[in-house]
């Protein structure tokens, strides 16, 4: 499907998935430790709550 949008791309141009997953992981990382770095500087308390009906 890619291959037909995109003709000019060669099978080593598309990722396989296990290195798009690869990928994905490292990037939620990434982002969950600068989230972590994030909530442990907080000057004050935090509190976190959900509304499930």
């Amino acid at each position: 499907l890619i291959r037909l949008l995109r003709p000019e791309l060669q099978d080593t141009d598309i990722f396989h998935r296990t290195k798009i997953r690869e990928l994905i992981l490292q990037a939620f990382d990434e982002y969950f430790g600068a989230l972590k770095r994030d909530l442990a500087g907080a000057l004050g308390k935090i509190s976190f709550t959900s509304d499930l009906w």
